[in-house]
């Protein structure tokens, strides 16, 4: 890879960035080299020393979406420059076969005071004509200056609020994220939750179990032992189902009891005519992330659907359980949710997701009874 370092000038860059590739096609003997992006990926990382772990996590991303990468990041205290920016060009081989595809990276580096520079050098090296997404990797830092002056070059923001440190008090600011119509919003806590989600409504598929949808009285969501806290994971998962199952206006249940169970929270759900416990409940499983779901009708019924992930974390098991039929198992393998798959993923999207912006409003409906977690 060539990389250099240069001043913090768009001009500039883009000057070196096409030196660059005059050097990597003279490198490689095959002639002039063509690089052509579909799209503009800025990656906002948590420190400097995250930018290159945020640049390994795009070869994946490039190989499947060419684009011009721009890492963003805050400089450390004891940094002699106010803005580090450097470039980098190379050519990576896909598995595809001898095919090239080009990956430039130009890492900004900033200090506080120099903050303000930042987002005018962005928006002045972004390719035209191409979308923007801006994929922002520190959850708790939503809503400073910096995400706001480059949210309104974005058409889509990537934002993963498992790294929320607080739900209850920092809930507000993903959910405000909506309150532009003209940016879209991917959470990459909701895209784990796509195989979840997946395997519930297929618990219910056929004449014999549909049925049993509309008699739930009880859905646990149970997360992994990482922190003391409820996830987001576990949360937008308990919101997706209550909404989904059609049940509104959530009401704490008070937690003296539940507590014995480690259960983290509490709600009475109501609909016309049933009313639905739904709970969080921190496991023994260690990690992060959605370990189990429970969902189980009335005494009457005795019908239980439960969904699990298996113990190497690479699928997830179902097994349901009907009145006078013996208990239907099914293990699915699912992979690893690396990051990079994950964004690989959201990068296909353009338009607004409906359904989890409407999840989102349910899991702020939850919120508040979180404090007593």
């Amino acid at each position: 890879m060539s990389h250099t370092e240069v001043p913090a000038d768009a001009g500039k860059v883009e000057k070196e960035l096409r030196h660059l590739w005059r050097s990597e096609a003279e490198k490689s003997g095959t002639g002039p080299v063509l690089c052509s992006r579909t799209l503009n990926l800025v990656v906002y990382c948590l420190a400097a020393a995250d930018l290159q772990a945020a640049a390994e996590l795009l070869d994946p991303i490039v190989m499947q979406h060419p684009c011009r990468a721009i890492l963003v990041s805050p400089a450390a205290a004891n940094a002699e420059q106010e803005i580090h920016t450097e470039v980098s060009a190379s050519c990576l081989t896909s598995h595809t076969g001898n095919r090239y595809i080009g990956r430039e990276l130009i890492s900004i580096v900033a200090k506080p005071a120099a903050q303000a520079r930042v987002a005018s050098i962005v928006r002045a090296l972004v390719l035209p004509d191409l979308p923007v997404f801006l994929w922002w990797r520190d959850a708790n830092s939503l809503g400073n200056d910096l995400f706001q002056q480059l949210r309104e070059l974005a058409s889509r923001i990537i934002v993963d609020s498992a790294g929320l440190e607080d739900l209850q008090a920092d809930w507000p600011r993903v959910h405000s994220l909506f309150q532009s119509p003209d940016t879209a919003v991917s959470d990459l806590a909701w895209s784990r939750l796509t195989s979840w989600r997946q395997l519930i409504a297929q618990l219910f598929d056929g004449p014999a179990r549909t049925p049993y949808v509309h008699r739930l009285r009880r859905v646990v969501v149970e997360f992994g032992n990482e922190g003391s806290s409820v996830q987001a994971d576990a949360l937008l998962l308990a919101a997706w189902l209550a909404r989904q199952l059609g049940f509104r206006n959530p009401q704490p249940v008070p937690p003296q009891g539940a507590r014995e169970q480690n259960v983290s929270a509490v709600w009475e759900l109501s609909r016309t005519g049933s009313r639905l416990r739904l709970e969080l409940r921190q496991g023994k499983r260690p990690g992060h992330g959605v370990c189990a779901v429970f969902l189980s009708c009335d005494e009457k019924d005795a019908a239980t659907f439960v969904v699990s992930r298996t113990q190497d974390g690479k699928g997830l098991a179902t097994r349901s359980e009907l009145p006078g039929q013996p208990p239907l198992r099914r293990l699915v393998r699912t992979g690893e949710d690396s990051p990079s798959r994950l964004v690989s993923r959201e990068l296909e999207i353009l338009g607004r997701d409906a359904l989890y912006e409407e999840v989102l409003r349910m899991a702020s409906d939850l919120t508040p009874a979180l404090s007593a977690a």
